[in-house]
């Protein structure tokens, strides 16, 4: 688990480096993301991508069920039983999420970011996911817009941070 977290910070400084405001994951802040989300992640729904002849994965996609939506019913209270509610709950959750996805910039002409979605799609259709959200993808970030397009999603937000010398 580890290892599967490391290659993530990896791929993900050097796939996110250009992005607007990317500041890049240390060691420890991708260790405590991924003892966080250790027990939400379906391991089905956490890829990695491989190219022949590559030693190391070229990227990678982590997507979560919702846990938001069993998290509503508890109204904020985890205790005395809403961790039990919550457990019960999370049986039930059929919305996924697309946390984060990254490919190395060398590899993104060879359509690897597409392919990670379509593996997601199928895995979470496989395990009774019914609907699913993919954030934060930058609106020139041509190569996964047209992606989700070719697998009839749509904009259904749109976030934009201004910029304004003082």
């Amino acid at each position: 688990y580890r290892n599967e977290a490391r290659r993530v910070q990896k791929i993900y400084n050097q796939a996110w480096s250009g992005n607007w405001g990317f500041v890049p994951v240390t060691d420890e802040e991708i260790e405590e993301m991924a003892r966080g989300l250790r027990l939400l992640a379906d391991r089905d729904l956490v890829l990695f991508a491989w190219v022949e002849g590559e030693p190391e994965p070229v990227g990678f996609v982590v997507c979560l069920p919702d846990i938001n939506r069993a998290l509503k019913s508890l109204r904020g209270h985890l205790f005395p039983f809403g961790w039990l509610r919550l457990l019960l709950a999370r049986r039930h959750i059929h919305f996924v999420r697309i946390f984060t996805l990254g490919v190395l910039p060398d590899h993104h002409p060879l359509g690897i970011g597409a392919l990670l979605y379509l593996e997601t799609w199928q895995n979470g259709v496989r395990k009774g996911y019914t609907a699913g959200e993919m954030s934060w993808i930058l609106e020139d970030n041509v190569p996964m817009n047209a992606a989700l397009q070719m697998m009839n999603a749509h904009v259904y937000k749109t976030w934009r941070i201004y910029d304004r010398a003082l």
